[in-house]
């Protein structure tokens, strides 16, 4: 499986996705954010929100698609720099996809939903998480 690049970085950014969305929700939940990752997946489909439970199932299938293609760039991206300073990556990675989910993404009109500045400042959280996740388990799956 680890020679498949498809398959073990879409597993890598899965993986990652969890961890992601499991800090997204308990701020979510702590009332520190007032949106997740499921809200802004499903923003680019419905803009009322999670009330219908087809809109709920294809942002959640949407945001494992998306973190599963962003496992297999990061899993590219590593076998061709090398596998040195690999948290020091992780967390640029989670930075840099920060910048794209909420920066350009939601508020380049391609998004129907908004997001507050308390919000879109403490997501940076979980995707920093979801880079060091993906990246610590491209590692220990790399040289096991």
């Amino acid at each position: 499986m680890k020679k498949d690049i498809i398959i073990f970085g879409a597993m890598a950014g899965m993986i990652g996705n969890v961890a992601k969305l499991v800090v997204a929700f308990i701020l979510y939940y702590l009332g520190l954010i007032n949106k997740t990752y499921i809200h802004i997946a499903g923003g680019y489909f419905e803009s009322k929100g999670l009330e219908n439970f087809l809109v709920l199932l294809n942002a959640v299938i949407n945001d494992f698609f998306y973190a599963a293609f962003l496992g297999v760039l990061i899993y590219l991206v590593l076998k061709l720099t090398d596998m040195k300073y690999i948290k020091i990556k992780g967390l640029l990675f989670g930075g840099f996809i920060h910048l794209i989910n909420n920066g350009i993404l939601i508020f380049g009109d391609l998004n129907k939903i908004s997001i507050d500045e308390q919000t879109s400042f403490l997501l940076l959280v979980p995707t920093l998480i979801f880079g060091l996740s993906v990246c610590w388990f491209i590692e220990k799956n790399t040289y096991s």
